[in-house]
């Protein structure tokens, strides 16, 4: 019930508009002919926005095309003027409603339109992160320049017999660019944003946060395993695997790993974050390792956050 609630939420404001603007053109743009459909139309969206409140799920197309709406319904019940700019800009409205849902809110310091559909994706470690956070927002700002370029597209003049073509543009323009670069552009952006420090509560969000945080570029040809035993506040035992230019952390014993970190959870917490320097804390038995002790020396490059000073090279034979 709750993916049907989500896909209506998502995809009706659009099919609601898009039939309303057939209609309009159908009959010469006579606000008339509109009347029933839209106030039709505005309570379906009213009953699917209430549920969402119930559900503490809104969905900001719905917020934001339901609005357009309501007032387009309004407008063809009660003020005329306004009513003939509604019936002959349908579209118009549509893609500016579109663009003020993606353009409005990081300006009042609302989280952007697209964190609704990425959190989805994210464990909440991930969700505080900086990177995430900037990925977001260019990501927002992008689908604000879409919806303005479609907007545009509509005070282009064209015979009547290409009004077809004014239509399917901008839906190719959303779902042949916009939607492949929602998949493809946030692993690329991941490895040329600056995150600046990154804290966090526990390892085990650290942990999660960690495939946020691989800078991609400075991965390739890294092929390691990274057994990890954390002591104190935190017990965990769990492995990272890097290759592929992608990394990923699991709960468990890892055979043969390519390095062994033996740490207390404040002390890994302390030097991921750089509040204490790597060698002296490693020289002071703090933390162990076995294996290849030169992955530490990789760790401050591969990931993103803080910027602890780096570990000298320090002979061993662990």
């Amino acid at each position: 019930m709750k993916k049907i609630i989500n896909i209506l939420s998502m995809g009706f404001p659009f099919a609601a508009i898009t039939i309303i603007n057939s209609v309009s053109m159908s009959s010469s743009h006579d606000p008339n002919k509109l009347i029933l459909l839209s106030t039709v139309f505005s309570v379906i969206l009213l009953g699917l926005f209430i549920i969402q409140m119930i559900k503490k799920e809104i969905s900001y197309f719905l917020i934001a095309i339901g609005f357009y709406l309501f007032i387009g319904t309004i407008s063809l019940n009660a003020i005329k003027p306004l009513a003939l700019l509604f019936a002959k800009y349908t579209m118009h409205g549509l893609y500016l409603s579109l663009f003020l849902m993606a353009a409005l809110p990081p300006l009042f310091k609302i989280a952007p339109f697209t964190y609704q559909f990425s959190k989805k994706d994210y464990p909440e470690a991930i969700q505080k992160t900086r990177s995430f956070k900037v990925i977001n927002l260019i990501m927002n700002y992008i689908w604000a320049g879409i919806f303005l370029i479609c907007f545009a597209i509509y005070f282009v003049p064209l015979p009547m017999d290409l009004e077809i073509v004014r239509l399917a543009v901008p839906f190719i323009i959303i779902f042949g660019i916009g939607f492949p670069m929602n998949k493809k552009l946030p692993p690329i952006l991941q490895g040329k944003i600056n995150a600046g420090p990154q804290t966090f509560d526990s390892v085990k969000e650290m942990f999660e946060a960690m495939p946020m945080g691989l800078n991609r570029e400075k991965a390739k040809g890294i092929d390691v395993a990274i057994q990890f035993y954390i002591k104190g506040s935190e017990q965990i035992t769990g492995f990272l695997i890097i290759k592929n230019q992608k990394c990923q952390f699991m709960n468990g014993v890892f055979e043969n790993p390519t390095c062994t970190i033996k740490a207390p959870a404040n002390v890994w917490l302390d030097l991921s974050s750089g509040k204490i320097d790597q060698a002296e804390a490693y020289l002071k038995g703090m933390f162990s390792m076995e294996g290849d002790a030169s992955i530490m020396l990789k760790l401050n490059d591969l990931f993103q956050g803080g910027k602890p000073k780096k570990m000298k090279e320090v002979k061993t034979d662990m």
